[in-house]
């Protein structure tokens, strides 16, 4: 089945359109980031880094901010699934633990600190981070909330960008305040939540 498919796809001149070379040059340009930052990062460093031919990646990408941006864009492949439907509080304290072991020295925790130092001095650079990486993020959130609207157990009116912040900023700014590899306190997670729910919920007796 995969040669199959590998034949069905239209391939442009010069190199085939390698899914391992893909895959070598977004790592490459994500690590370059990470390790080096924008200012270091070009087209000639990540081909060199990723082993293809500066062809390769222009075949993909007209220049090293689109591939940036792509490349960020992979940062929440390994995000969780949303969990499946049923209690609200339930469903977002899953992903508030996900932002609470989030380790500083990841790959993404690496790159969030320079990504922020971009906002002033490549505005567009940081705008894509946002777009490509925080608000799907924020999105997976917010659509936990909206489902406990329709669930009858968030209350309706909610300001839902407003109540996602709340519930995962606290976490974020702590563990980027702790030393790499060391994560809040157990607990965290759940007495968050409870701070949070009361003005969430649809009945706050519920928490």
């Amino acid at each position: 089945m995969v040669l199959q498919r590998e034949r069905t796809v239209p391939r442009g001149p010069g190199r085939p359109r390698s899914a391992d070379a893909h895959q070598a040059i977004v790592s490459a340009a994500l690590e370059m980031l990470a390790d080096e930052g924008y200012h270091a990062l070009s087209v000639e460093a990540v081909a060199g880094r990723a082993g293809v031919g500066k062809a390769t990646i222009y075949r993909r990408w007209p220049g090293k901010r689109e591939l940036v941006a792509d490349a960020l864009a992979t940062l929440n492949d390994a995000l969780p699934e949303l969990p499946p439907r049923g209690p609200t509080m339930a469903r977002a304290q899953v992903l508030m633990e996900h932002v609470c072991r989030k380790d500083p020295a990841s790959l993404s925790g690496r790159i969030m600190p320079r990504m922020l130092s971009y906002r002033s001095s490549h505005p567009e650079l940081f705008a894509d981070y946002v777009a490509r990486v925080v608000e799907p993020r924020r999105e997976r959130m917010r659509t936990v909330l909206r489902e406990g609207i329709e669930l009858g157990d968030v209350r309706p009116g909610l300001d839902v960008d407003l109540a996602a912040l709340a519930l995962t900023s606290p976490l974020l700014m702590l563990t980027m305040g702790l030393p790499a590899g060391e994560f809040p306190p157990s607990g965290t997670v759940e007495r968050l939540a409870a701070l949070v729910w009361s003005g969430i919920a649809a009945d706050p007796a519920s928490i």
